[in-house]
């Protein structure tokens, strides 16, 4: 029950950041994070987050 509810924080996270960012690049790299299942949350967030503000300040 635990597991499937921080999976679904993970998908919510993930979905907005890649609506922000709008990235092709951004959904890869959320595969691939969501392939290792020890990745916590925290660090999670981070990547999607660095991801973010490298695509939004290129703009």
């Amino acid at each position: 029950m635990k597991a499937e509810a921080e999976l679904r924080v993970a998908m919510t996270a993930i979905a907005e950041v890649w609506k922000l960012a709008g990235s092709k690049e951004i959904l890869l790299t959320t595969r691939a994070i969501l392939l290792i299942p020890v990745t916590p949350l925290s660090e999670l967030k981070l990547i999607y987050l660095k991801i973010a503000e490298r695509k939004i300040g290129s703009r």
